[in-house]
């Protein structure tokens, strides 16, 4: 990446601030002078939900001009297949040593919210890591539509095996902009491979030292966990558990992050087909937790695909966490982006609508909700 190749790296979330939007009148909470006062308030507030429904509309409107644009494309000039692998790590990566950050300090006074994304970069978790530590430019830059006043973590973490040097490799906060995006891009091609040794690994720790950091003036609700995984913590029952050498229970980590963040979500992405991983790393959340906040892309089997979905995961959790008006717009932008991408060959309008489905699964809503927002972003007749 050049030094002026922030753009390239950022998503084209933001013209959709104002799609899928519902605005209800907020309730009465002062008083009126008199009666004029009270009518003038009511005609302000008709005129401001009247201009909020254009504007609605009008997103909408544009979007599924642009979708059937794109199916248009595809129709008259269908893709060739996939391409074997889309690694943004075969470009070219900006370097300025002078921006490297590593460790963990406090975030800025002026950040409204923090983003911890841990990674699993242990050996087994290879295809995952290594992804990740190539588009991680391409997830900030995103981000900058979804949450331009937060900042986020990245922390490469393995186990104890992997000596102090390897097991937590931690990228500072960053904001998601220009600046963030260098720092990021310059700091992870300092992460290294680790091995990770047994099977499961040791989340807990990790967990345990950012659940004891200074947040600044971010309160609880503003702070989030993300991990991605192939994974277990130890102290799950896996034959050949060698154990956490700081002797950490998952039960008691996982209660002090409930305590301190809003919210902890797993990305889970062992081998596809491997139902016994995929049950154990359900229980790492809390119960009644893991149907919205675990997100599984095990059941995608095709490699390259697996791999790509992880990125857009993590933004779409991002996504959901702000509210329903910003994941329907990140899930409407994402879909026209991989019409206009054609990222899946000659079946690229239908695997798109099956990965969008997917997501759509995990927005805590009913099911004709649900239906109604999917129709919305797919433009149906």
């Amino acid at each position: 990446m050049s030094g002026n190749s922030h753009d390239s790296y950022r998503g084209h979330y933001d013209g959709y601030s104002s799609f899928g939007i519902s605005y209800d009148p907020p309730a009465p909470s002062r008083s009126y002078h008199d009666e004029a006062e009270r009518k003038e308030e009511e005609r302000k507030e008709r005129e401001r939900l009247a201009e909020a429904e254009r504007k609605r509309v009008a997103a909408e409107a544009e979007h599924a001009r642009k979708v059937e644009e794109a199916r248009e494309r595809i129709k008259s000039n269908p893709p060739p297949p996939p391409a074997a692998s889309r690694s943004a790590a075969k470009t070219a990566r900006f370097y300025d040593r002078s921006l490297v950050r590593l460790g963990i300090t406090t975030p800025a006074s002026d950040a409204e919210g923090l983003y911890y994304v841990l990674v699993d970069n242990s050996a087994s978790n290879d295809l995952i890591r290594s992804h990740i530590r190539a588009t991680v430019e391409y997830v900030l830059g995103t981000a900058c539509a979804l949450l331009p006043k937060h900042q986020i973590v990245f922390d490469f973490v393995s186990d104890h095996e992997d000596g102090d040097s390897l097991f937590m490799q931690e990228i500072d906060y960053v904001f998601p902009d220009e600046q963030g995006v260098k720092t990021l891009g310059s700091s992870v091609q300092h992460v290294y491979n680790a091995d990770g040794g047994d099977i499961p690994e040791c989340f807990a720790c990790p967990l345990e030292r950012i659940s004891k950091l200074n947040f600044g003036k971010v309160p609880k609700e503003r702070r989030h966990i993300i991990l991605v995984t192939d994974s277990i913590p130890h102290g799950f029952g896996w034959e050949g558990d060698n154990g956490c050498d700081a002797r950490l229970e998952w039960g008691s980590t996982l209660r002090k992050v409930q305590e301190t963040f809003a919210t902890f979500q797993v990305i889970g992405c062992p081998m596809p087909g491997d139902r016994i991983m995929l049950k154990l790393q359900k229980k790492m959340l809390p119960e009644g937790k893991a149907r919205y906040d675990f997100l599984d892309i095990s059941t995608v089997r095709d490699h390259e695909r697996r791999k790509a979905l992880v990125s857009t995961a993590i933004l779409f959790l991002m996504a959901r966490n702000k509210g329903r008006q910003t994941v329907e717009g990140f899930l409407a932008a994402l879909y026209l982006k991989w019409l206009k991408e054609p990222i899946f060959g000659g079946q690229t309008d239908s695997n798109a609508r099956e990965q969008i489905t997917t997501f759509a699964t995990y927005i805590e809503a009913s099911q004709e909700e649900i239906d109604a927002l999917l129709e919305r972003i797919f433009v149906k007749a």
